[in-house]
């Protein structure tokens, strides 16, 4: 399988920022997670805190909760103000993840170019020559 492929599967199926570390670009995949990973920190945060405050909401009033009043309090807390913020932060994730997998694609692709160019590479099956000097 080619660099390329390879990178940005990894970039696409593991963490943004895989495929870069695999190619050796150690400083740009640590950008590409750190992008992605607090985006995903404060979403996970808001939702936690949204979660909370409806259940303490829904034990403060007596009623007995079940699951049609955690529905209806989950949907009156995703109306909030917040539920915009959490909804750009996924956006900025996405496109920072897409953008890791074409970027990885992109340099395994100049790092498999660069390989074929120091091997000449037959047309009849035989094994790689060295470049004349």
């Amino acid at each position: 399988m080619h660099s390329a492929i390879k990178a940005a599967l990894l970039s696409g199926l593991v963490f943004p920022g895989a495929g870069q570390i695999y190619l050796k670009r150690i400083i740009r995949g640590i950008g590409y997670i750190i992008v992605t990973l607090i985006p995903m920190v404060v979403v996970v945060a808001d939702l936690t805190r949204m979660a909370t405050h409806a259940l303490d909401n829904l034990a403060g009033q007596g009623d007995a909760i079940d699951m049609t009043a955690i529905s209806n309090a989950a949907t009156h807390a995703a109306a909030d103000a917040s539920g915009l913020r959490i909804n750009m932060l996924l956006l900025l994730m996405v496109v920072c993840w897409l953008v890791s997998v074409v970027d990885a694609f992109r340099l395994g692709r100049q790092r498999d170019r660069l390989a074929r160019s120091e091997f000449k590479i037959p047309d009849q099956g035989g094994s790689p020559q060295p470049p004349p000097p």
